[in-house]
């Protein structure tokens, strides 16, 4: 019984996470002057095609945000939909979008 109450918990936690990002997608993509294309080259910072842990670690330096590798994989883990270990154009924009 607790494993199921724990279960339901966690089903709400991550609910609670959807929400939260699409209300920050949606307020992104109500930005001026956002733009999907140059929010990707921002984080492909080399223009290689796809998005791995060392363009994510330059990345949130140059936010001056507080990362670690543990957080990169997870956001790499997230966005991956091919299982290729890194982040592709679609796959980005795709993640982005509201």
């Amino acid at each position: 019984m607790d494993v199921e109450k724990d279960l339901a918990e966690l089903f709400l936690e991550e609910i609670k996470l959807h929400r939260a990002i699409e209300d920050l997608k949606q307020e992104l993509e109500s930005c001026k002057g956002y733009d999907r294309e140059a929010a990707y080259n921002s984080v492909d910072d080399c223009a290689m095609n796809y998005i791995y842990l060392k363009n994510l670690e330059r990345f949130f330096k140059q936010q001056r945000r507080r990362t670690t590798e543990i957080d990169h994989l997870a956001i790499i883990r997230r966005i991956d939909l091919d299982g290729d270990g890194k982040i592709n154009k679609e796959e980005f924009l795709e993640a982005i979008r509201a």
